[in-house]
């Protein structure tokens, strides 16, 4: 379940990318890698020129620190 707060800076990166307009298309929860894909991204956009972004977005330092040792 999201947090009020997530769902915040969702709509907010949403616009400073600008996935709204032409040229720019964005994903929420998008799995990456091969098959089902290993990892999760929170957000993605793809330019028309084909530049990738992933945003994480982390509320709590205790889940920035819990998704680094995932990473590690």
């Amino acid at each position: 379940m999201k947090t009020n707060l997530t769902k915040e800076i969702e709509k907010s990166i949403i616009l400073t990318s600008k996935a709204t307009g032409p040229g720019v298309y964005g994903c929420l929860e998008v799995t990456l890698g091969e098959g089902y894909g290993h990892e999760r991204v929170d957000y993605m956009t793809m330019d028309c020129k084909g530049f990738f972004r992933c945003y994480e977005i982390k509320t709590s330092k205790s889940d920035f620190k819990r998704r680094l040792r995932n990473l590690l």
